[in-house]
């Protein structure tokens, strides 16, 4: 063995890497009266390629149904298993759980891709042992192997797995190397982070937003086939005199602490070239700094190797000082997120206190000693944008805990962190992104388009939610519809009346049913015994055989006869009588049970407007204020204000506007919070319930609904609760404007389109929603369409919420920038000018001699993206090169912080063949579908042309909407046309009635039109 040497920085060379390694001591930060000393081990870069020879064990853990699963979950087995087996080298053994459970050495590496590609799948969903089974497979696939196989040969696993069954304590202990991935939806970051808890494994997410394979595995995949994969080194400490060890602060990594304080053995492993391991320890006992040196030995060992190091005493300013404060903070930073993960938080409440306690302690350690030497020396700056990340994930929800679980077994073991790791999009890019394309031909143009067509892109990615708070939500929910805790309850016993009711006709007419067979069998027996007197009679005058005896009685026959004829009569009265009896009780037992099940759809529809209900406030988060306006019957404005939904369903309800917004607290449960909010609600007795109409087709079952007449004055009503809403969110005062996002939203059954003939201009986005089968299509498509809102249904056939209700929802409770503005701006001194601009859905002023637009896009969610077509006069094709000289395109907007951000873009020009020109074609052509939807949607263009005809060009133009509407609708959709086409004369004899059929067979197309406006398609010409 060498002898141990002394240096201030020593090198060790061992068999596979040279270590490097140093000692500070940080003299002048002290915490408890204790010194932090840092010993830094660093593998150097260029060292040998060899390694140890790998036995891997991959399990690869489904089960459909549990939980969510990707669509293309078999593909990213399939790329993970392509990722792990580049990376094998021709010495490496592979198995699979389950498949090929045997640990084989192929002899190319292509052999296991194609071996897992081609089995995966059925192996995958055939299998039915449970997560704990399969992992003691895999650990026994290691554990049987020779002994000198086990010396010679390192052994891992890799577990790929949406389960989230209960993990058995001591799993952890036994499984020595695992390293886990869990699906992004499968919600089991906290099982498949217990399974990696041992020594240098780590968690992380297998797959990003994009449904693509995650930085994090492949950077583990690389770190642990790679010629630095970890070695475990040996530090030891020694103490002299009065300085003890109080701590060490190397979480994850085995180490000995002597009895009495004065020495201590770690064994932390190195993992990749070019990667620091630090151990920081913190002495007590210490009188004079300077005298350190002297009191402290450090020993490193690397194989035979010894190095004994010397400690070297550092100052705030020093690049030893720097490095050591960066690890103090990181370490702080460790234990701040270990606390916060310590507990699932499921309430609002509880993350948006986790956010705000971590942004507070993250604040002060910034602005400690430390913080800010290591902020100022630049070293912590990826640290710093984490821990942003991470209080914006809590805050908003988004898949806080995996990230934080997986950052955090990473920190610990201070494994590489590929940036970034979770996600594809770097959470240090602009929030906004920008796209801007300029079609350089004028290939496809329509005729009356002229000048160069301009595509600009606004999108809001969906990691949005993990850079920035999303903006606080004001919504008021106008509901025109039979509501109620107590209307439900006394529907319910009506419809259980009713049925008493119709179960005592039946009993009824059971009885009746009885009595006729009785009457039946004692009419066959008269029948019967008539017939047979009859035959013998004829039978003995035929023989001539009647004596004085039969000669009487035959001559009295038909005095008998006539006898028993009227008691046959009777019978058969009595029987036609029953019969009718028992007609009337089956009518009446129709009826009942109509009325029943009648009944009973209006429970189900209160039932189905409850589960609407609490999907808003589960959404809505305790920043978020809510209020229920109910369309009642009444003069008088509706009592309800703004309520607060806060933990455990506490509930702060303002009950009047001009009261400043005086709150009253609840503090329940949350059941009792939703009943507080269902008995808040009342039915109006004018709201007019509308007959259940059958469906024509999948996905659309309204039909030609009459005009009705305002009973009550219900338009009215609703007009009122409209205007009411818009005049809760504008008496808010100027900051909560400014900083909160005010929307609207109507569920409505009612069949009443008055509203129609109302001028609606609202300044906040309206969405409305109607039951299935159960409004008027035009009048929330009407509501909706008057300030760029969504109209759609809120139920299908099957009396589920529909995914667009729960797509807005999730929209509204995902707005990351507000007051959004795209400015385009053409160059004063060139003849460039944008071209006169037609009517779209968003506003937009434009400037003087047509040299500059501004279009107010409002809020913005995360996952967003809007098209803009904008054409530009007088451009000539020499300048197409150099178009972005002459316009300019940026987007402004303010954040949930009420900061203002903005954005430039570049235009690029693109032709035939480039990248990007088939997306500038293709929003030209979906905009052109957006015209053509408007136009067959528009009854006043009916008759003028051929419906059916236009329909199957919208389709020809823009694939998506055909796609999405699938074949089935598309060929009802024409059929509806043509009937369209065929009942034009109804625009004279009944003008109302025609617009509200024509709005009811296109509704599907409304709805699709109303999105397209809402979120992704503008065009300005």
């Amino acid at each position: 063995m060498q002898a141990p040497s002394s240096s201030s920085s020593a090198s060790i060379t061992g068999k596979f890497k040279t270590l490097q390694a140093t000692a500070y001591a940080k003299v002048d930060a002290r915490y408890d009266d204790c010194i932090p000393v840092m010993v830094s081990i660093t593998a150097l870069p260029g060292t040998m390629e060899e390694r140890l020879p790998m036995d891997l064990v991959v399990v690869l853990h489904i089960r459909k149904g549990r939980t969510t699963l990707p669509n293309n979950w078999v593909d990213l087995i399939a790329e993970a298993m392509a990722t792990i087996v580049r990376k094998l080298g021709y010495s490496d053994r592979l198995a699979v759980i389950p498949g090929k459970s045997t640990l084989v050495t192929p002899k190319r590496p292509n052999y296991y891709y194609k071996l897992c590609r081609a089995d995966q799948h059925q192996l995958i969903i055939t299998s039915q042992t449970t997560l704990t089974e399969d992992l003691e497979s895999a650990e026994s696939i290691l554990y049987g192997r020779q002994d000198m196989e086990k010396k010679t040969r390192t052994g891992c696993i890799i577990i790929i797995s949406n389960s989230n069954d209960d993990i058995d304590s001591l799993l952890s202990w036994r499984l020595r190397s695992v390293h886990a991935f869990g699906f992004r939806d499968a919600h089991n970051a906290r099982t498949m982070h217990s399974i990696s808890s041992s020594r240098d494994c780590s968690y992380a997410v297998l797959d990003d937003e994009r449904g693509r394979i995650t930085q994090a595995f492949s950077g583990t995949v690389t770190r642990i086939t790679s010629a630095a994969a970890a070695v475990p080194v040996e530090v030891k400490l020694m103490c002299e005199q009065t300085v003890v060890l109080r701590a060490i602060s190397i979480p994850g990594v085995s180490y000995y602490i002597s009895y009495d304080d004065k020495a201590a053995i770690m064994w932390p492993r190195v993992h990749m070239a070019g990667v620091t391991t630090n151990i920081v320890v913190y002495l007590d006992g210490l009188i004079q700094p300077k005298d350190l040196p002297q009191l402290l030995e450090v020993h490193l060992k690397y194989g035979t190797v010894s190095e004994k190091l010397d400690v070297q005493l550092v100052r705030k300013g020093s690049v030893g000082s720097k490095e050591v404060a960066a690890e103090i903070v990181r370490m702080e930073a460790v234990e701040i997120v270990t606390g916060v993960t310590a507990e699932d938080k499921c309430e609002w409440e509880l993350l948006h206190a986790a956010a705000d306690d971590l942004h507070e302690r993250w604040d002060t350690l910034l602005n400690s000693n430390c913080g800010r030497e290591a902020a100022e020396a630049g070293l912590i700056s990826g640290l710093v944008a984490q821990m942003r990340e991470m209080e914006a994930r809590l805050y908003n929800n988004y898949y806080w805990l995996e990230y934080m679980l997986s950052w955090q077994s990473h920190q610990k073991r201070q494994l590489p962190l590929p940036q970034p790791f979770m996600d594809s999009q770097s959470t240090t890019d602009p929030l906004l992104q920008l796209r801007i394309l300029a079609k350089a031909d004028g290939y496809g143009l329509p005729e009356h388009q002229k000048g160069l067509p301009v595509m600009v892109r606004v999108m809001a990615p969906e990691t949005a939610l993990a850079m920035v708070r999303r903006a606080s939500v004001d919504l008021i929910l106008v509901i025109d519809a039979s509501y109620g805790a107590k209307e439900k309850q006394k529907k319910t016993q009506e419809r259980l009346h009713l049925l008493a009711k119709a179960q005592e006709v039946q009993k009824q007419q059971d009885k009746a049913q009885n009595k006729v067979v009785q009457l039946e069998e004692s009419l066959k027996a008269l029948i019967k015994a008539m017939a047979k007197e009859e035959e013998k009679n004829e039978t003995l005058e035929m023989e001539g055989k009647l004596t004085l005896k039969w000669q009487k009685i035959w001559m009295s026959a038909p005095k008998t006869k006539e006898i028993k004829m009227k008691e046959r009569l009777k019978f058969e009265a009595q029987i036609t009588q029953k019969r009718r009896e028992m007609s009337h009780m089956d009518n009446e037992i129709n009826t009942l049970r109509q009325q029943a099940m009648d009944l009973e759809k209006d429970v189900k529809r209160l039932d189905l407007l409850t589960k609407a209900i609490e999907l808003v406030t589960k959404k809505l988060s305790v920043k978020d204020r809510l209020a229920i306006i109910p369309v009642q019957s009444s003069a008088t404005e509706p009592a309800t204000g703004l309520l607060v939904v806060s933990k455990q369903g506490r509930i702060e309800s303002t009950t009047k506007i001009n009261e400043n917004f005086k709150a009253l607290h609840w503090m329940e449960q949350k059941t009792k919070a939703m009943t507080l909010i269902r008995n808040c609600l009342h039915s109006g007795p004018s709201s007019s319930t509308a007959t259940p109409r059958p469906a024509k087709s999948s996905g659309t079952t309204f039909t030609t609904a009459a005009h009705s007449t305002d009973v009550g004055g219900s338009s009215n009503m609703l007009h009122k609760a409209l205007m009411y809403a818009m005049k809760i969110l504008d008496d808010r005062r100027g900051e909560e404007k400014d900083r909160r996002l005010g929307s609207i939203i109507v569920i409505s059954d009612n069949d009443d389109d008055s509203i129609c003939t109302e001028s609606l201009s609202p300044n906040y986005m309206v969405h409305a929603f109607g039951f299935y089968g159960m409004h008027n299509t035009r009048a929330l498509y009407h509501i909706a369409s008057s300030s760029n809102g969504i109209y759609n249904v809120i139920n299908n056939e099957r009396d589920q919420i529909t995914e667009a209700f729960t797509s807005c929802i999730n929209k509204m409770t995902s707005t990351i920038s507000v007051d959004t503005k795209v400015e385009i701006m053409c160059t004063l001194s060139s003849d460039v000018a944008l071209s006169t601009i037609e009517s779209a859905q968003f506003r937009y002023p434009i400037g003087k001699f047509r040299k500059s637009c501004s279009i107010f896009v409002g809020a913005i969610s995360a996952g967003t993206v809007k098209n803009f077509i904008i054409y530009v006069e007088n451009v000539r094709k020499d300048d197409y090169d150099n178009i972005s000289k002459y316009i300019a395109v940026r987007v402004k907007w303010m954040n949930a912080l009420n900061e203002a951000e903005e954005l430039n873009g570049q235009v690029v020009v693109v032709k035939d063949g480039f990248d990007g020109y088939d997306e500038v074609v293709e929003n030209i052509a979906h905009a052109e579908a957006v015209k053509i939807a408007s136009y067959i949607t528009d009854p006043n263009n009916h008759g003028k042309k051929k419906m059916a005809a236009i329909l199957q060009q919208m389709c020809i133009k823009c694939p998506e909407f055909a796609r999405s509407a699938g074949d089935n609708r598309i060929a009802w959709l024409a059929s509806q046309t043509q009937k369209i086409d065929e009942n034009w004369h109804m625009e004279v004899t009944d003008p109302n009635g025609y617009k509200n059929m024509v709005a009811d067979k296109l509704s599907y197309i409304l709805s699709w039109l109303s999105y397209q406006r809402s979120y992704c398609w503008i065009t300005i010409i």
